[in-house]
């Protein structure tokens, strides 16, 4: 009953999830554990409790190292706050300003400002870029009417074949 009960809430729950989620979760819950033919480890209390020391180290030291990573921060805030404190009165309030929010923030760092490029400009790019569009056009052009006075000269012969045109024009 108790297997049946466990089996149907297991159910739901990866109903929920859906189905790409279960079915991720049943690929890892075979790689883990197999196909379930298999016995899952049975860990005796001294491992357990040698397992749960590890694990409450670990959570100590995160927490150091997290509480630790904090109080550097608050160290480099309030380095700021002393050194906006020592500002003038008429700097203060701008050393307070984000630097998007201030006046001359374009100026410093326009939009369209150069950035580093693995090559080196090539030398009147936008020039040459124009000339070769330039020239595809004028052959694009010339196609274009080379294939119109083509399928004019198509049509005068085949008009002159069914003698309907004089060919001597």
């Amino acid at each position: 009953v108790a297997a049946r009960k466990a089996s149907e809430k297991q159910a739901k729950a990866q109903a929920d999830v859906g189905r790409e989620d279960a079915a991720l979760t049943k690929a890892v819950r075979y790689a883990l554990y197999g196909d379930g033919t298999q016995p899952r480890p049975q860990r005796t209390p001294e491992e357990l409790a040698e397992m749960q020391r590890y694990s409450k180290d670990y959570s100590r030291r995160m927490m150091r190292e997290e509480l630790r990573h904090q109080a550097q921060l608050r160290a480099l805030i309030a380095r700021r706050e002393a050194a906006i404190a020592a500002l003038p009165p008429g700097l203060q309030a701008e050393a307070r300003t984000p630097p998007e929010e201030l006046p001359w923030h374009e100026l410093v760092f326009p939009v369209d400002m150069v950035k580093p490029t693995d090559t080196p400009p090539i030398a009147d790019f936008e020039a040459k870029v124009a000339a070769a569009e330039a020239e595809i056009l004028q052959e694009e052009a010339q196609a274009k009417r080379d294939a119109e006075a083509e399928k004019k000269r198509k049509a005068r012969a085949e008009r002159a074949a069914a003698g309907l045109e004089d060919t001597s024009t």
